[in-house]
């Protein structure tokens, strides 16, 4: 008698202990499931066969900065992180030597259908080690002009704009503006719309004296009044100021009426 009624106690706590581990691995795979930490990057399908000559760095700060992008123009929390579909779209990859056996440049489109989303990533890079871009600003997503967006309209937001929608000038229509070289956007949060302009200058294109300094951010300018004329606007009717970035830190501002 004593004997069967140890077994049983044997058995009642191995089945216990049994049910106790079965419940810890349930909630365990589906706490994981549902709250996994995010890696901080979204994944592009098909980037190691169309992008051949970026280091490994590139790629991690284009995912990092796609990801970025779509939590920003994502109303459900986390949205970005569970995006595995995003695809670089056929024929969109373009590269080209920017500075003969220097920089070199590209950019693609990426797709993203689960969201209904598309940006277009561009990005910078040197084959010489002691030119390496990355000090500067090497990568950079963006919104598309609605016709190349294949799943429609979402509303893309450029990060890091004060534009004020109540603005009617027409050159805020075609603000936010990115390209490698600058960013230009409209603050219209006082009584007159100013244009910022932030230069996008590498690190390097800032290592020499004063003076080649000085000229080196003339040329950047010149970039963001250059595309203003080829948009028809004159860069003389609207206050513009200038800040550049170097390393992360800000430096240098200057306004022009």
């Amino acid at each position: 008698m004593v004997m069967k009624l140890k077994n049983r106690t044997k058995y009642a706590l191995i089945i216990v202990i049994s049910l106790l581990l079965l419940g810890a691995i349930i909630w365990f795979v589906s706490h994981n499931a549902d709250n996994q930490e995010p890696d901080g990057q979204t994944p592009i399908l098909g980037y190691d066969q169309q992008i051949k000559n970026l280091p490994a760095t590139y790629k991690s700060g284009i995912e990092g900065a796609l990801r970025d992008m779509i939590a920003y123009n994502s109303a459900e929390p986390n949205a970005a992180d569970r995006v595995s579909d995003a695809v670089i779209r056929d024929g969109s990859t373009t590269q080209r030597e920017a500075i003969k056996g220097d920089r070199y440049e590209g950019q693609f489109i990426v797709d993203i259908e689960s969201i209904r989303q598309s940006y277009l990533v561009q990005y910078e890079y040197s084959r010489l080690p002691e030119k390496d871009p990355q000090s500067g600003y090497p990568v950079l997503v963006t919104c598309l002009p609605e016709n190349k967006l294949i799943y429609g309209d979402f509303i893309c937001r450029e990060r890091y704009t004060t534009a004020d929608e109540k603005v009617r000038d027409p050159i805020v229509s075609k603000l936010p503006h990115a390209t490698l070289s600058f960013r230009l956007s409209a603050d219209a949060t006082g009584e007159e719309l100013i244009l910022r302009a932030e230069l996008r200058i590498p690190a390097m294109d800032l290592s020499g004296d004063a003076r080649s300094r000085r000229q080196t951010v003339t040329l950047y300018k010149r970039e963001v009044t250059n595309w203003m004329e080829s948009e028809g606007f004159d860069p003389a009717d609207y206050t513009i100021t200038y800040n550049y970035l170097n390393d992360g830190r800000l430096r240098g501002t200057h306004t022009e009426p």
